[in-house]
């Protein structure tokens, strides 16, 4: 029999991996291997300072995966009923206060630890942007809710990352924008698998307005014409990160169209699978430089590991 304070703790880790569980491939993970890939453009970095900066860079991404999802999940309250009846709130694990509760702690700390760290800006921005995007209600736009929230918080995910080990340079900060912008614009791809709770709170998401059958088309076609559009940015990659994410996008496209004649479980797949491919090119950012190339190898063989083990999950559930 656990005794008090150990039985507090589950029941907290418990609360914890229910609010988060889904988004740990979006959000912890990149973050923290970001933060890797920076500590390798460092020269000769000790043992104690890697330790440190990883260790910050997981708890400094719990922190900003774990307030965003409280938030949402508070404003999110009727669509979870229908979509994932399973999160805290909609089955009863958790009161609507404790939520707030939570939410209030976890910000001060998150706040704190950034003013530690030097990344407050990021967090700042990051607050602001989550605060729209739920208690201001403009998830309800699709253009805000994809484009312009995801594509901002992803800037700050990748700047925060990089900043917790290493200076930010206006390479790094060229890359963070073209993968952000790439982000914001794919992520409606996540739609697909909620259009029947969106259609419950009249959220004005892009398959309803444009129709499902109509959506996958068009973003088949985004997904499709990205890897172009980076080369037209100037989005430097080694020739075999270009090629391999090519394909990548091919496949991911075909795999949109390919939805139509199935259910929501293989749109969710197709959803992970494009967060890995996203994830990796992440990586890739950060570590194709010709001395970092045995470090580009490592985090395809971690990415390919986690966009597996996330596929393979939506799978199953």
């Amino acid at each position: 029999m656990l005794s008090t304070p150990l039985r507090l703790i589950h029941h907290e880790l418990i609360i914890f991996w229910r609010f988060t569980w889904r988004d740990w491939s979006a959000g912890i993970m990149p973050g923290t291997l970001r933060t890797i890939a920076a500590l390798c453009s460092l020269h000769s970095p000790s043992a104690e300072l890697i330790v440190l900066t990883i260790a910050r860079a997981f708890v400094y991404f719990v922190l900003y995966l774990y307030t965003f999802n409280i938030a949402n999940q508070i404003t999110g309250l009727d669509e979870d009923r229908i979509n994932k009846p399973d999160r805290p709130l909609p089955s009863g694990l958790l009161s609507i206060r404790g939520a707030y509760v939570r939410l209030c702690l976890l910000t001060a700390v998150y706040i704190y630890v950034s003013a530690v760290w030097g990344v407050l800006p990021w967090t700042f921005l990051w607050l602001f942007i989550s605060a729209l995007e739920t208690f201001g209600q403009c998830d309800r736009n699709w253009f805000f809710k994809n484009v312009i929230f995801v594509s901002v918080g992803t800037f700050c995910l990748l700047q925060a990352a990089w900043a917790l080990a290493a200076p930010i340079t206006p390479r790094e900060t060229h890359w963070a924008m073209v993968l952000s912008l790439a982000f914001g614009i794919t992520i409606n791809i996540q739609d697909l698998r909620d259009v029947e709770g969106d259609r419950a709170t009249f959220r004005r998401t892009l398959p309803i307005v444009l129709g499902v059958r109509n959506f996958r088309w068009v973003m088949a076609a985004i997904t499709a014409i990205t890897p172009y559009v980076c080369w037209l940015v100037e989005f430097e990659l080694d020739w075999r990160a270009g090629v391999a994410l090519t394909i990548a996008m091919f496949l991911l496209a075909g795999r949109i169209l390919g939805g139509a004649s199935k259910d929501k479980k293989y749109d969710h797949k197709t959803y992970m699978v494009r967060v890995s491919r996203l994830v990796l090119a992440r990586k890739l950012t950060s570590c194709l430089d010709a001395d970092l190339y045995p470090v580009w190898l490592h985090c395809c063989t971690v990415d390919k590991a986690l966009g597996g083990f996330g596929c393979d999950l939506g799978q199953r559930l």
